[in-house]
């Protein structure tokens, strides 16, 4: 009988080497799972709020002294001949006469400045649009109740506006001082507005006494304005 080649040497292989020791995995105690699973579900909710949840307001700015008035762009300026473009020119200043004009109010009376010689004017220039404009209105207004014993006249103009938008602008404020439309914008350019709210203090005998770009910020701003064209007040004396 033949025998196949052994190991060399012909020495006995022995028994096949043992694997070692075999590591068995180590169980997470199951509390231990609970706590992991409830902190994966509390960050995944606390990062979907994060992601759908929009963040709380911040305060709004102050606003600027930019932000008393609204320029007006050259397509918004009037021209010399109506309408709008670039080649408006300011025509009037303080201590000249304030050109004469006669517009229209929504309702269609005709209202010239000259109606109001011999009287304190504050000509106002303004439009429904204008944030400013609409801020100093009280304001405006006020003051032409205050200041009736002294003849004091309130003008507003409206620029460049369609007739239908001023008299809700008109009821919704309560103003009861005449507002008149210049449509083409013409007295505007005559005046020289690049800015909104403009406003002329005109006194008796219908001279420019100042112009104010920007809108009144307070009461005792614009009264201290109207004291350069308003009469001394006469008071009633005791009987």
């Amino acid at each position: 009988m033949s025998v196949g080649p052994g190991p060399a040497g012909g020495a006995d292989p022995g028994p096949p080497p043992s694997p070692g020791p075999v590591r068995t995995r180590r169980e997470l105690p199951g509390w231990l799972l609970v706590v992991l699973a409830v902190a994966v579900v509390l960050a995944g909710y606390a990062l979907g709020r994060r992601l759908l949840v929009a963040p709380p307001p911040t305060a709004a700015p102050a606003p600027s002294a930019a932000a008393n008035v609204v320029n007006l762009t050259a397509a918004d300026t009037p021209t010399a001949s109506g309408g709008s473009g670039a080649d408006a020119t300011a025509v009037v200043t303080s201590g000249a006469l304030a050109p004469d004009f006669r517009l229209s109010t929504p309702s269609g009376e005709a209202v010239a400045l000259a109606d109001y010689r011999g009287r304190p004017v504050l000509l106002n220039f303004f439009a429904t649009w204008c944030a400013p404009c609409r801020g100093e209105m009280p304001f405006l207004e006020q003051a032409y109740v205050r200041h009736q014993a002294q003849d004091l006249v309130v003008l507003a103009v409206s620029l460049e506006e369609e007739p239908a938008v001023v008299p809700p602008f008109v009821t919704d404020l309560g103003l009861t001082f005449p507002v008149v439309l210049d449509g083409d914008g013409a007295v505007a350019n005559q005046y020289g507005i690049s800015i909104l709210p403009t406003s002329f203090l005109i006194d008796a005998d219908g001279q420019l006494v100042h112009r104010r770009n920007g809108f009144y910020t307070s009461e005792s701003q614009l009264e201290q304005d109207l004291a350069a064209i308003l009469p001394p007040e006469v008071w009633p004396s005791g009987g």
